[in-house]
C-alpha cells in the first residue's frame, strides 16, 4: 500500500514602502489572532461545561451481564471438556477476557467515584444552561457559520433516517374520528 502525503503552504509577503500600511495589515492580523484565542478559549470552556453535563447526566450502558454471559460460555465449554474436546487454548481465552474485563471495569468504576467526588455540584450545568451553550455556539464570531452547518448537516441526516425509517399509514375516517 502506497500512502502520498501532500503538504501546500501559502506564503503570502508583502513588499511596501509605505510602514504605515504594513503596520495596519499588521494590526489587522494581530487582532484576528487574538479573536481567534478568546473564541478558542470559549469554545473549550463551553466544551467543558457540556462534558461535564453528558458525564453527570449519562445512562451508562455498563452492567455485569457480560460477565455471566462469559461464565456461561465457560461452563459450557468445561462440558466439552468433560465430554472429551480438547478446548483448553478456547476455555483459557475466555478465563483471560472474563478477567481483563472485571480489571478494566474495577478501574472505569473507581474512575467515576473520584470524578465525581471531586467535582463541585455547583458546577454542572442543567439542561436550560445547555441550550444556552449551544447558542454560545451558534453566536460565534468567527467559527459560527461552521457550527450551523454542522448542525444542519446533523438535522438532515436524522431527518433522512426518520423519513426512511417511519411509515405514514393514513386511517379509515371511521377510525379517525
Amino acid at each position: 500500500m502506497n500512502m502520498t502525503y501532500e503538504y501546500d503552504t501559502n506564503l503570502v509577503s508583502f513588499n511596501s514602502d509605505k510602514k504605515k500600511e504594513d503596520q495596519t495589515l499588521l494590526n489587522v492580523i494581530d487582532q484576528h489572532i487574538n479573536d481567534l484565542e478568546k473564541e478558542q478559549a470559549e469554545i473549550e470552556d463551553i466544551f467543558n461545561k457540556m462534558s461535564k453535563f453528558l458525564h453527570v447526566n449519562a445512562i451508562l450502558p455498563v452492567n455485569d451481564d457480560n460477565v455471566q454471559y462469559l461464565r456461561f460460555f465457560i461452563r459450557e465449554e468445561q462440558m466439552k471438556h468433560e465430554a472429551g474436546t480438547r478446548n483448553n487454548a478456547v476455555f483459557d481465552g475466555l478465563s483471560t477476557i472474563i478477567t481483563n474485563y472485571e480489571d478494566n471495569m474495577d478501574a472505569f468504576k473507581k474512575t467515576l467515584t473520584n470524578r465525581n467526588a471531586s467535582s463541585n455540584a455547583k458546577d454542572i450545568p442543567n439542561a436550560a444552561d445547555v441550550y444556552a451553550l449551544f447558542g454560545n455556539l451558534r453566536r460565534l464570531s468567527i467559527n459560527k457559520e461552521l457550527f450551523r452547518h454542522s448542525v444542519d448537516l446533523i438535522d438532515r441526516s436524522a431527518n433522512e433516517v426518520v423519513r426512511q425509517t417511519e411509515k405514514s399509514v393514513r386511517l379509515p375516517e371511521k377510525v379517525a374520528k
